[in-house]
């Protein structure tokens, strides 16, 4: 084998796009283009796109036009660079294709109907019929390499694929899919990225079988250098069908991202069946396909199977109560105007958290996918998190932790990317013995780039973004620049264009532990651009709103620092001690009152208060000092002092949330469902159902509950529909399930949430009727859209970091 040429391969790649969908949706595939001058073979291009479209190889032709207008010229390589192409499958332009969405549904065409380059590829016959063990004497090295030792034979339709042989090749010839007509011989490297869909042998008009790398992701620039484009050994005894339809068998996993996006269109999908029919599958029809063929898309669309089974469970609508649907339901719990009824009674909004988020199709979370799905199920109230990078102009990008590791493929901290360039990334699992499981360095690339505000925001992006409600969860000194950004940012661009963010319905969230006071946020405004209140008003159209969290750390910090309690002796009995319940109740009251007296300054001025208690609380008894576990009213141990100080403050925590319910009607309150990022399999001697969240600063994954009596509080935040008192919005991780629990427990049932005062969740719930209890039971069973299960590919990676 000749040296090859040594090049430097970009890595371009060259986006080919159907002309019948929407702009949104119609990412046909992407070709890499690893051609000199960052180029795709025009044929081979065609035989790729031909082999999804229909098999139309031989009337498809590409243009750089929606419309067929500019069309490339036949032949010529096509220039990534200059932009996307979109693929026509015949003359006629406005011809609306259909395509093949999987390998089990594609038909192998006659001899004769083959790509002419493989029509005219020259195979010398086989001296004699033989069984794929005869393909080490036959070839007697490797078709690729020509190297003799490790070779091993390949089937080019893989032996697993009988059934498809059996359909498209023979029914009853013998030795069928193990003869050596569908063999050729691999060296054992080769023949390993061979089944992986690396590379594919793809013949060529010059009458030449090559190397085509298929997957440049999946293999290292050497690879490339080595071997892409490299002209492959002579064949003999192979059938030029098996050969086209191992192409085929690589190609149909090329389209995986148009599969995934189709999940959130909201049109049909024109597609050919197996049986030669043509049908257009509805929205619905088609992710019932998807969830009912899970196995087979895995294979057939590209999803490496160590992605794709960590997370098998697709979002599913729970069960509700007979004379409810699930559209009324929506409706009622994800309004378009939902700011708008925050004065009124009741108020109920479920906000999707960190969008609507699918790990089973691969929509991660913080993405602009994740707003469309949700989108698509009507779903219109979305919380989202929000950094800014000081490196890039303080741009706003959407991402929960501090590093990229869970959700790109940079291990590193946002600081040192270039967010406008980040793509997102499915990770599977990675489970060593002895360790906690983590995200592993390997990962699928996904076809959206970490998205910014300026993404979320725009109707061009986001279609249906102008209905929805988002929350914008602001960490640090992010949460006074998006006050400062939202209210004194023109109402027109410089030239004179309406300005669509200004007509967007924001809540704006910040923390008490990054402003424990007003004057924090005051003094953080002014450095920000200038200060809010009374300087720079709120403009009523803007109809953002802010909410403000608050944790108890800052108010038991106030309160140490007032009786002068140094944190070296804050130790739970010293606590317990020190800090009286009504020490504790007085310290959050003034605290939080502090910031709705601020709404005095400015009328349009909107709070809405967060106060974070998990309901451990209910179960502390002022005046014993005694505390109980709230789901099953067990008595918790005296030993147990921290828990039973957290029970204090939580009581303290809750009594302020209902006092302030009742000195201020207009006010709106807030909460958060809290469930895993990751629940583990109930399998391999793994803790069952062990539950495990991100840490926020390293995006390390780590135990969701502590164990005994330090895990209630993580569990009673688990809960769907709330405890007492209940929040006008939640923010939930499975919003549906929120909305069931609402729906059982407070419009079928009616129960009296005050009653959790007294008695434990189980003995409240059991007032229900049976029907009620069972469902409940079930909604705040396993998580399972983010439950792992199946093998897990635990030591071999997809791509190297």
């Amino acid at each position: 084998m000749s040296a090859p040429k040594p090049l430097h391969f970009p890595r371009g790649i060259l986006t080919v796009r159907h002309p019948h969908y929407h702009p949104h949706f119609n990412t046909l595939l992407e070709l890499p283009a690893l051609e000199e001058g960052n180029k795709v073979n025009y044929n081979v291009a065609l035989i790729i796109c031909g082999i999804i479209a229909d098999n139309s190889w031989s009337t498809g032709w590409f243009a750089r036009s929606r419309d067929g207008n500019k069309i490339c010229k036949q032949g010529i390589p096509i220039d990534a660079a200059s932009g996307d192409v979109y693929y026509f499958a015949k003359r006629d332009q406005d011809y609306k294709y259909p395509i093949c969405i999987s390998w089990a549904d594609w038909r192998l065409p006659k001899a004769d109907d083959l790509p002419s380059a493989f029509s005219k590829l020259q195979i010398d016959p086989p001296q004699r019929a033989s069984y794929m063990g005869d393909v080490n004497e036959r070839d007697q090295s490797c078709r690729a390499s020509g190297i003799i030792d490790s070779c091993e034979p390949a089937c080019l339709v893989p032996a697993s694929e009988k059934e498809w042989w059996n359909s498209n090749v023979s029914e009853t010839s013998e030795p069928g899919i193990l003869s050596a007509l569908n063999g050729i011989l691999l060296r054992a490297d080769m023949h390993q990225s061979f089944n992986a869909g690396k590379w594919m042998p793809m013949a060529t008009e010059e009458g030449r079988l090559r190397i085509y790398v298929v997957r440049p992701a999946y293999v290292s620039t050497q690879f490339i250098q080595l071997w892409h484009n490299t002209e492959m050994k002579k064949l003999v005894g192979v059938d030029r069908s098996c050969l086209f339809a191992r192409v085929a068998y690589a190609v149909l996993s090329l389209q995986h991202e148009f599969l995934a996006i189709r999940h959130l269109a909201s049109d049909n999908l024109l597609v050919r069946t197996k049986d030669g029919e043509q049908k257009e599958m509805t929205p619905t029809e088609f992710r019932q396909f998807d969830a009912a063929h899970s196995s087979n898309l895995t294979k057939s669309t590209g999803f490496p199977n160590s992605i794709r089974r960590s997370f098998p469970h697709v979002r599913q609508y729970p069960e509700l109560p007979s004379k409810y649907d699930w559209k009324t339901q929506i409706t009622k719990y994800s309004m378009p105007n939902f700011g708008d009824l925050l004065h009124q009674k009741p108020r109920n909004g479920v906000f999707c958290h960190r969008g609507y988020y699918d790990r089973a199709m691969n929509i991660p979370e913080n993405s602009v996918f994740s707003i469309l799905n949700g989108i698509d199920r009507g779903l219109l109230l979305h919380e989202v998190d929000l950094r800014t990078n000081t490196g890039e102009g303080d741009l706003f990008f959407l991402a929960h932790d501090e590093t990229a590791c869970r959700v790109t493929s940079k291990d590193r901290k946002w600081s040192s990317i270039n967010i406008r360039e980040a793509e997102l990334a499915a990770k599977h699992l990675k489970m060593e013995l002895g360790e906690c499981p983590d995200f592993a360095s390997s990962y699928m690339k996904m076809i959206e780039k970490v998205p910014t505000m300026e993404d979320l925001l725009n109707p061009d992006i986001v279609t249906g973004c102008g209905d929805c409600y988002f929350q914008l969860d602001l960490r640090g000194d992010a949460f006074p620049k998006a006050i400062n950004y939202f209210t004194e940012h023109p109402t027109s661009d410089n030239d004179g264009k309406h300005n669509y963010r200004n007509n967007f319905k924001l809540f704006l969230k910040g923390y008490n532990l990054d402003f424990p006071s007003p004057k924090d946020l005051e003094k953080r405004l002014a450095v920000s651009r200038g200060p809010i209140w009374g300087v720079a008003p709120w403009v009523k159209s803007h109809q953002v709103r802010i909410i403000m969290v608050f944790y108890a750390k800052p108010f038991i910090d106030y309160a140490m620092e007032k009786r002068n309690i140094s944190p070296a002796d804050a130790t739970p009995k010293k606590l317990l001690e020190k800090l009286d319940y009504n020490i504790i109740y007085k310290t959050v009251m003034e605290q939080v009152q502090s910031f709705i007296e601020m709404r005095s300054t400015n009328p349009s001025y909107e709070l809405v208060l967060e106060i974070v208690h998990s309901g451990l609380g209910l179960g502390y008894d002022v005046a014993t000092g005694t505390a109980r576990n709230p789901l099953d009213g067990k008595p918790i141990d005296v030993k147990e002092e921290e828990v039973i100080f957290d029970s204090r403050v939580d009581r303290a925590m809750i009594d302020v949330s209902v006092d302030l319910r009742e000195r201020y009607s207009d006010l709106s309150f807030a909460s958060c469902t809290r469930l895993c990022d990751v629940r583990l399999p109930e399998e391999d001697g793994l803790p069952e159902g062990e539950e495990l969240v991100a840490n926020i600063k390293t995006g390390k994954l780590e135990p969701k509950l502590l164990k005994g009596a330090k895990g209630i509080r993580a569990k009673l935040r688990s809960i769907h529909g709330g405890l007492y008192p209940q929040s006008d919005i939640v923010v939930a991780d499975d919003p549906l399930a929120e909305i069931a629990a609402r729906t059982w427990i407070d419009e079928c049932a009616k129960l009296d949430r005050s009653k959790l005062l007294d008695l434990s969740y189980n003995d409240w719930l059991k007032k229900a009727a049976i029907e009620v209890q069972e469902a409940v039971k079930k909604l705040n069973g396993p998580f399972l859209p983010n439950t792992v299960e199946g093998p897990q590919d635990r030591y071999k990676d997809i791509v190297e970091r």
